[in-house]
C-alpha cells in the first residue's frame, strides 16, 4: 500500500511541475535569482533567517495559556507563622496599643450615640490579632490644625464644637430629668 502512495505522490509532482512549465515566465509565481547581487541578498536573508530562528521563542498569555500544565498540588496545612508571611509582616501590637485600639475601636461601637441623627449599620468590632498604625499625613492646603486634632480619636471628637454643643445640651437634658425626679420622689415622702 505505501509503494502505491508513493507512486499516486510522484505522478501528481510530475504533472504539476508540467503545468508549471507550461505558465509563461512573465506570469509565474516563482522568483529566481540568477543575478549575482540577487543571490547575495539572499544569502544575506537566509542568514537572517537562520539566526532569527535560532533565538529563543518569545512568549505571551497566549502561549502560557496554552502550554498551561496542571500542577496541582495538595495543600498542605501550614503553621501560624508561615500563615502570617502572607500579611506582609504586620507587627503584633503590645498591650497598650491594642488597649488604645480597643477603646477607639468601643468609640466607633457607640458612635450612633454621638450623633442621633446619623444611622450605621452594625458591625461587630474586635481588635484584630495583628495590625498597625499609622499618621494621617495633610497638605499644607488642609483647613484642620493641629488645635482641633487629637492624639486619639476621643481627644478629636471632644475638640469639635459642634460635639461639644451637642454633649452640653444632652448633659442639662439629663440633668433636669434627674433632678424632676427626684422632686417628685420628695413630693411623694
Amino acid at each position: 500500500m505505501d509503494s502505491s502512495v508513493d507512486e499516486l505522490f510522484t505522478l501528481l509532482k510530475q504533472q504539476s511541475k508540467k503545468e508549471v512549465e507550461q505558465v509563461p515566465e512573465e506570469q509565474s509565481d516563482e522568483l529566481r535569482l540568477d543575478d549575482p547581487v540577487d543571490r547575495d541578498a539572499q544569502e544575506k536573508f537566509e542568514e537572517i533567517d537562520k539566526n532569527l530562528r535560532s533565538l529563543p521563542k518569545l512568549r505571551n498569555e497566549f502561549d502560557s495559556l496554552a502550554h498551561k500544565k496542571d500542577k496541582a498540588q495538595p495543600t498542605k496545612l501550614r503553621s501560624e507563622d508561615d500563615q502570617y508571611k502572607d500579611w506582609f509582616l504586620l507587627p503584633k501590637p503590645d498591650k497598650a496599643a491594642r488597649d488604645r485600639a480597643q477603646r477607639d475601636l468601643l468609640l466607633l461601637k457607640h458612635r450612633s450615640a454621638l450623633d442621633p441623627k446619623r444611622h450605621y449599620k452594625k458591625d461587630r468590632w474586635q481588635v484584630p490579632e495583628r495590625f498597625a498604625l499609622g499618621t494621617v499625613i495633610e497638605g499644607s492646603s488642609s483647613a484642620s490644625t493641629r488645635k482641633h486634632s487629637g492624639s486619639t480619636m476621643l481627644d478629636t471628637l471632644l475638640s469639635d464644637q459642634d460635639t461639644q454643643h451637642y454633649f452640653k445640651r444632652k448633659y442639662s437634658q439629663i440633668q433636669q430629668q434627674r433632678s424632676n425626679r427626684r422632686r417628685t420622689v420628695r413630693k411623694r415622702r
